[in-house]
């Protein structure tokens, strides 16, 4: 039988001395999407805030590369700051995509390179990303080989803002390139830690990996309102997995039969509610069909 372990990281208050705007509802996000994995029998672990660190995720993350061998999934869900760091030749966009953890910034090659290349051959990884530029968050490839036309299409209009969405103007959960070089400044030892590790010992990772976010490489995500509220990315994905209802009055809809089809849904959700600029992504496209058609989360 299959095994899950899920990994669930929420961040709306990184370390003080970053002088970031607190997030409202990431905490709330990776709560729930805990439940989510939970309720599909995955082993679950949750770190929010200041345990979001690091060396405690990177040891949790290691550790469940560890337990599981090819079949067997692991979940990784994460809600906080997302950006596009202006650095990275290797890859067509120019930069590497990127997520603000409690401690530091943590780049898409290194998720890609030091952590799910240590995951057996045949595991499933499946990162969910609600977070600014989250298309290839979890992924470190030549975009241009494996983006679908709707998601390239969006693509190519750089830096759009998010629409509006029906009540409160949330805050967005973008990382400027000023924040980032405020945050490296303030987290010199830890980022050279990492690029070292990264120079030393990435590798290309061989299991599966499929990763669905809240907007593509160029675009922007909404947090939530409020701390009991979720962000919009989030709150769409629980709605169409019939977690949550849009509306008090409304059924329960069907449960998706695959990943393709929940994010469609997620995208029409989001439509229908006038963020019209912020387009989930499914990524990669050339990613293993049999992992696509599978029932969303199923272990």
């Amino acid at each position: 039988m299959a095994r899950g372990i899920s990994i669930h990281v929420g961040v709306n208050k990184p370390d003080p001395s970053f002088q970031m705007t607190p997030l409202n509802a990431c905490v709330n996000d990776a709560v729930e999407m805990e439940k989510l994995a939970s309720d599909h029998n995955f082993t679950t672990q949750l770190f929010i805030d200041d345990q979001a660190k690091f060396e405690p995720l990177k040891k949790a993350i290691l550790e469940a590369a560890g337990k599981l061998k090819s079949g067997d999934i692991f979940l990784f869900t994460f809600s906080g700051h997302g950006s596009g760091v202006l650095r990275d030749d290797n890859e067509d966009d120019g930069q590497d995509e990127a997520i603000l953890l409690h401690d530091c910034v943590l780049v898409d090659n290194y998720i890609s390179r030091n952590l799910w290349s240590r995951f057996d051959e045949g595991v499933r990884i499946l990162g969910v990303a609600d977070c600014c530029h989250g298309g290839s968050t979890f992924l470190s490839f030549l975009f241009h080989k494996v983006m679908d036309p709707v998601t390239s299409f969006f693509g190519s209009a750089m830096k759009m803002f998010a629409g509006s969405p029906v009540r409160l103007q949330p805050q967005l959960k973008d990382l400027t390139s000023s924040d980032q070089s405020r945050i490296r400044q303030a987290s010199v030892s830890l980022g050279e830690q990492i690029d070292t590790e990264l120079a030393t010992e990435g590798r290309d990772p061989k299991a599966t990996i499929l990763t669905l976010a809240a907007c593509n490489d160029f675009e922007k995500a909404l947090d939530g309102v409020d701390g009991n509220d979720n962000g919009a990315f989030t709150k769409a994905l629980l709605e169409e997995l019939g977690r949550r209802k849009p509306d008090p009055n409304a059924a329960l809809p069907p449960p998706p039969v695959n990943y393709k089809v929940l994010r469609m849904r997620v995208s029409e959700n989001l439509e229908k509610k006038n963020i019209k600029k912020q387009h989930p992504t499914l990524l990669p496209e050339n990613a293993d069909p049999q992992f696509l058609e599978q029932a969303p989360f199923s272990v």
